[in-house]
C-alpha cells in the first residue's frame, strides 16, 4: 500500500452575505474518509470544521455519496471589518488549499465609525453590568448565568441596529465578554463522527449553567457512540445563542416559534444523519456513559421507540414511559406499584429523554405539527409506531436526572396531551 498522503479535490463555492463559506472536498482515493478542512483569513487561520455535509449537487455530480459539504461561519471581526479580507480553504492533514478562495467585503462597515453611537449606551450597559457582576462572582455563582443574560441580550440588540443599516466598528468590549464568560465555563468539544451512528438532538430551552451540565454529562461517552451533536435554539433561552461558543464542532440550529415547538423537533430530525435520534430536554442529564447502549438497543429491528427512565435529584423514578387507559396515559412513576426496574413495552415515551429510529421517523413523516405541544405529537407518534408492528420500550437503565419540577410538568402535559383520544389513534 502506498503511503503517499491522500490529495483533496473539492472547491470553496462561496461565502453568503451572512458571512458562510460553503464548498465541498473529497478524497477521491478514498470516498468514505471525510476531509477536514481550515477556514482561513488573509492566510490566518480562523477555524476548522468536517466535510460532512450533504450536497445533493455534488452527488448529482457522481462524486462519491454526496456527503462532503462543508458551511462555516467567519468570526464577527472579519465580518465587521471595514477593510476587505481574502477568505480560503485548505486541506488540515496536507495543507493544500483548495480552489477558489474568495474576497470578502462588507460595504456596510465602512462607514461603521459614524453610526457607532447608535450602539455607544448598549456597550456602556455591558461595561457597568460586568463590572457590578465581577464584584459579586466570588460570593454567588448565578452572577455567571446574568452575565451570559447581558451578552445575549446584546446580541439581539445589535442584530436589531444592523438590520436597521447601522454596524459597530468596534466591538472589543463584548469580545472580552464572550472571552471572559468562555473561561469560566470552558469549551466542550462534539468532533463529529464522520459517518455518526447516533444524532443527539438537545432542545436548548434552559439557563446556561442546567444547559452546561447537560452538555458537560453527554461529553464522556460521545466519542464512543460514535455520534454527533445538533443544537435547536427554538427562541425560549436568551443564553442558547452562546451555546456555539461552548459546544465546538456542535450543529447550531435556529428555529423560530411561530411555526410551533413540533415543527423544530421535526427541523432537527430532517438535519441529523444519524440511524438512530436521542431528543434530550436541555435540563435532562446523563446518569452515566451510556450512549452506546442507546445504539445497541436499536439493534432490535422491532424497536421504533425507547423510553428512557428520568429520574428526580434524589434518584427516585418520575417517569418511567407512559400507559394508555381509556384513552388517557398514565405516567409510570415511583408512586406506583409497576415494576420499574425492569424494560417494559409502554404506550408512550417522555419528551424530557427519548430516542427513535430514524428510518421510522421518516416512514411516518416525523412528528405531525398539527399538535400544539411536543408531548401530543410525540404520543401520538408513538401509537403509529404501535400501529406499524413496532415496540415502544422504557428501558431503566438508561437514566437521565430532571429536577423535580421540570419532571412533574412533563407528567401534566402527557395527561393532558392524551385527553384528545382521537387525535391519539389517528
Amino acid at each position: 500500500m502506498s503511503t503517499m498522503a491522500l490529495v483533496a479535490a473539492g472547491q470553496l463555492d462561496l461565502l453568503s452575505e451572512e458571512g458562510w463559506a460553503i464548498g465541498w472536498a473529497w478524497y477521491p482515493e478514498a470516498p468514505e474518509r471525510r476531509v477536514e478542512v481550515e477556514i482561513l483569513a488573509d492566510n490566518i487561520v480562523v477555524g476548522s470544521t468536517f466535510c460532512h455535509l450533504y450536497r445533493e449537487d455534488v452527488a448529482a455530480a457522481g462524486v462519491g455519496d454526496g456527503w462532503y459539504g462543508f458551511s462555516f461561519a467567519l468570526p464577527y471581526q472579519i465580518l465587521t471589518s471595514p477593510r476587505p479580507c481574502r477568505v480560503s480553504v485548505r486541506d488540515r492533514e496536507t495543507k493544500l488549499e483548495l480552489p477558489k478562495p474568495v474576497v470578502f467585503s462588507q460595504p456596510a462597515a465602512r462607514d461603521a465609525a459614524a453610526r457607532l453611537d447608535l450602539l455607544n449606551q448598549d456597550v456602556r450597559l455591558l461595561t457597568a453590568t460586568m463590572a457590578r457582576l465581577r464584584v459579586k462572582e466570588d460570593a454567588d455563582n448565578r452572577a455567571t448565568a446574568a452575565l451570559f443574560q447581558t451578552v445575549a441580550d446584546f446580541f439581539a440588540q445589535l442584530a436589531d441596529v444592523t438590520l436597521a443599516g447601522a454596524s459597530p466598528r468596534n466591538l472589543r468590549t463584548l469580545r472580552d465578554a464572550v472571552a471572559e464568560t468562555t473561561r469560566e465555563y470552558g469549551q466542550l468539544d462534539f468532533t463529529p463522527a464522520a459517518v455518526p451512528a447516533l444524532s443527539v438532538c438537545f432542545v436548548a430551552s434552559a439557563e446556561m449553567p442546567a444547559m452546561y451540565r447537560s452538555l458537560t454529562a453527554l461529553q464522556p461517552s460521545f466519542a464512543a457512540a460514535e455520534a454527533e451533536l445538533l443544537i435547536l435554539d427554538c427562541d425560549d433561552s436568551c443564553d442558547a445563542p452562546l451555546l456555539p461558543l461552548l459546544a465546538g464542532n456542535a450543529r447550531y440550529m435556529r428555529h423560530i416559534g411561530g411555526a410551533g415547538p413540533v415543527t423544530g423537533y421535526n427541523e432537527l430530525a430532517r438535519a441529523a444523519r444519524g440511524k438512530v435520534l436521542l431528543f434530550l430536554s436541555s435540563q435532562a442529564e446523563l446518569s452515566g456513559p451510556w450512549l452506546t447502549e442507546v445504539v445497541s438497543q436499536f439493534a432490535d429491528p422491532q424497536l421504533g421507540v425507547l423510553a428512557l427512565c428520568a429520574v428526580g435529584p434524589d434518584g427516585i423514578v418520575e417517569h418511567a414511559g407512559a400507559m394508555l387507559e381509556d384513552g388517557v396515559l398514565r405516567v409510570r412513576s415511583a408512586h406506583d406499584e409497576d415494576d420499574l426496574m425492569a424494560p417494559a413495552r409502554v404506550d408512550a415515551a417522555g419528551p424530557g429523554a427519548f430516542a427513535v429510529r430514524r428510518e421510522i421517523w421518516q416512514g411516518l413523516d416525523g412528528f405531525h405539527k398539527d399538535f400544539a405541544t411536543v408531548e401530543a405529537a410525540l404520543a401520538n407518534f408513538c401509537q403509529r409506531s404501535a400501529e406499524m408492528g413496532l415496540q415502544v420500550l422504557y428501558e431503566p437503565g438508561l437514566q437521565v436526572m430532571l429536577s423535580r419540577q421540570q419532571s412533574a410538568a412533563a407528567s401534566t402535559a402527557l395527561v393532558q396531551a392524551s385527553t384528545d383520544a382521537a387525535k391519539l389513534r389517528e
